[in-house]
């Protein structure tokens, strides 16, 4: 070969021009090669089934967050229900303490006792005087008194709600 025959001829193309003639090649290349349209189909459908299973996930893990929450708060009113009795009692007992230095200990210790179940979203509802509620409280006894007709006129035992949730209904007298 000749230094002639090996030089390159550059030709002088246009970028518009080249632009065109280059996707005229991949639609050329593309409409002739059916395997390459088939892999392309096959990539479509895995982004989509892809789409599809991270979907799936992230509502399995809300799920799964909105249960652990649920078992989470269902175990803290277990909890609370059980404790609310001896808290009872032990009000009762606050209450009926002399002035000595050992009943001071007790009202101190029921003080904190009752501080921590408030910190943990326990909170006491107030009965008396309110309208009966049967979702908040439990009547006891009944008093004709038409002035107070369905008012709580006596509460015998506190009632208690978590976050907004009652999980122990007041014992009350109702008025009728």
């Amino acid at each position: 070969m000749s230094k002639k025959d090996s030089k390159i001829h550059i030709s002088h193309v246009s970028k518009e021009e080249g632009a065109r003639q280059t996707q005229s090649g991949f639609a050329k290349q593309s409409q002739g090669n059916p395997a390459q349209d088939q892999l392309k189909i096959q990539v479509d459908e895995l982004k989509d089934q892809l789409l599809r299973v991270s979907a799936d996930f992230d509502n399995f893990r809300k799920r799964i967050d909105k249960e652990r929450a649920d078992m989470k708060r269902s175990a803290k009113i277990d909890i609370l229900q059980r404790l609310l009795p001896m808290l009872e009692n032990f009000e009762r007992a606050v209450g009926c303490a002399s002035n000595d230095e050992w009943a001071k200990g007790v009202c101190q210790l029921f003080g904190s006792f009752e501080k921590e179940l408030q910190s943990c979203g326990l909170q006491r509802f107030k009965s008396l005087g309110e309208k009966f509620d049967s979702n908040k409280h439990e009547a006891l006894l009944t008093k004709e008194n038409p002035e107070k007709k369905d008012i709580v006129l006596e509460e015998f035992q506190p009632g208690w709600e978590l976050d907004g949730t009652v999980i122990k209904a007041a014992k009350v007298k109702v008025g009728v």
